[in-house]
Protein backbone atom coordinates (compact mmCIF):
# COMPACT_ATOMS: atom_id res chain seq x y z
CA UNK A 1 0.00 0.00 0.00
CA UNK A 2 2.84 2.41 0.82
CA UNK A 3 4.52 1.61 -2.48
CA UNK A 4 1.50 2.97 -4.33
CA UNK A 5 1.73 6.27 -2.46
CA UNK A 6 5.45 6.54 -3.18
CA UNK A 7 4.79 5.82 -6.86
CA UNK A 8 2.10 8.54 -6.97
CA UNK A 9 4.48 11.07 -5.40
CA UNK A 10 7.18 10.11 -7.90
CA UNK A 11 4.77 10.38 -10.81
CA UNK A 12 3.39 13.75 -9.72
CA UNK A 13 6.90 15.12 -9.09
CA UNK A 14 8.07 14.04 -12.53
CA UNK A 15 5.01 15.55 -14.20
CA UNK A 16 5.58 18.75 -12.20
CA UNK A 17 9.16 19.14 -13.44
CA UNK A 18 8.19 18.41 -17.04
CA UNK A 19 5.33 20.92 -16.93
CA UNK A 20 7.60 23.61 -15.52
CA UNK A 21 10.18 23.03 -18.26
CA UNK A 22 7.49 23.09 -20.96
CA UNK A 23 5.69 26.22 -19.70
CA UNK A 24 8.96 28.15 -19.40
CA UNK A 25 9.41 27.75 -23.17
CA UNK A 26 5.99 29.23 -24.02
CA UNK A 27 5.63 32.77 -25.34
CA UNK A 28 2.61 35.02 -25.24
CA UNK A 29 1.78 38.42 -26.62
CA UNK A 30 1.44 41.02 -23.87
CA UNK A 31 -0.74 44.13 -23.79
CA UNK A 32 2.03 46.20 -25.39
CA UNK A 33 2.25 43.81 -28.37
CA UNK A 34 5.63 42.27 -27.47
CA UNK A 35 6.19 38.54 -27.18
CA UNK A 36 7.46 37.48 -23.76
CA UNK A 37 8.33 34.18 -22.12
CA UNK A 38 6.34 32.98 -19.13
CA UNK A 39 8.24 33.29 -15.87
CA UNK A 40 6.02 31.12 -13.68
CA UNK A 41 2.44 30.90 -14.91
CA UNK A 42 -0.41 31.12 -12.44
CA UNK A 43 -2.13 28.15 -14.11
CA UNK A 44 0.93 25.98 -13.43
CA UNK A 45 0.86 27.01 -9.78
CA UNK A 46 -2.79 25.99 -9.53
CA UNK A 47 -2.02 22.61 -11.14
CA UNK A 48 0.84 22.03 -8.68
CA UNK A 49 -1.43 22.89 -5.75
CA UNK A 50 -4.15 20.55 -7.05
CA UNK A 51 -1.62 17.72 -7.39
CA UNK A 52 -0.38 18.18 -3.85
CA UNK A 53 -3.96 18.36 -2.60
CA UNK A 54 -4.78 15.04 -4.29
CA UNK A 55 -1.75 13.43 -2.62
CA UNK A 56 -2.91 14.78 0.74
CA UNK A 57 -6.43 13.42 0.23
CA UNK A 58 -5.03 9.98 -0.65
CA UNK A 59 -2.85 10.08 2.46
CA UNK A 60 -5.78 11.02 4.71
CA UNK A 61 -7.97 8.27 3.19
CA UNK A 62 -5.25 5.70 3.86
CA UNK A 63 -4.81 7.07 7.37
CA UNK A 64 -8.53 6.81 8.19
CA UNK A 65 -8.83 3.37 6.58
CA UNK A 66 -5.91 1.94 8.55
CA UNK A 67 -7.04 3.62 11.77
CA UNK A 68 -10.49 2.03 11.45
CA UNK A 69 -8.80 -1.36 11.05
CA UNK A 70 -6.88 -0.74 14.28
CA UNK A 71 -3.45 -0.56 12.67
CA UNK A 72 -1.02 1.86 14.29
CA UNK A 73 0.14 3.93 11.35
CA UNK A 74 3.26 5.40 12.90
CA UNK A 75 4.61 1.98 13.80
CA UNK A 76 4.21 0.96 10.15
CA UNK A 77 6.35 3.88 9.00
CA UNK A 78 9.08 3.16 11.53
CA UNK A 79 9.45 -0.46 10.58
CA UNK A 80 11.86 -1.66 7.97
CA UNK A 81 10.18 -2.79 4.75
CA UNK A 82 11.58 -6.31 5.34
CA UNK A 83 9.37 -6.68 8.43
CA UNK A 84 6.18 -6.90 6.39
Amino acid sequence: MHHILVFLFLLSGTANVLLIKWTNTLEAECNDGKLRFFQHPVFLTMIMFAGELVCYVIFKCMYCFLRRRGVCIYSLWQRNHYDY
